[in-house]
């Protein structure tokens, strides 16, 4: 079961991460997907549409995806 969401949107944005900024540096304008499973739907970010994992906020259930200039961002 997923641990709960910190409660508070600073504590969320500053939750511990892996990756780092896409190369060229992250876009002006991402669109944010939620999403009911993050665990389920990276599969189908990568293996179906062929998006890398450049960053993500594990705890905070988000993660940024990258595919060429495209970049989208899905949390849950």
């Amino acid at each position: 079961m997923n641990k709960p969401l910190p409660s508070d949107p600073a504590a969320r944005a500053t939750s511990d991460s892996t990756g780092s900024a896409p190369q060229g540096g992250f876009a002006d304008l991402v669109p944010e997907l939620g999403v009911s499973s993050i665990q389920a739907s990276l599969p189908f970010w990568h293996d179906l549409l062929g998006f890398e994992l450049a960053y993500d906020r594990p705890d905070a259930r988000f993660a940024y995806l990258v595919r060429g200039v495209c970049r989208s961002c899905s949390a849950n």
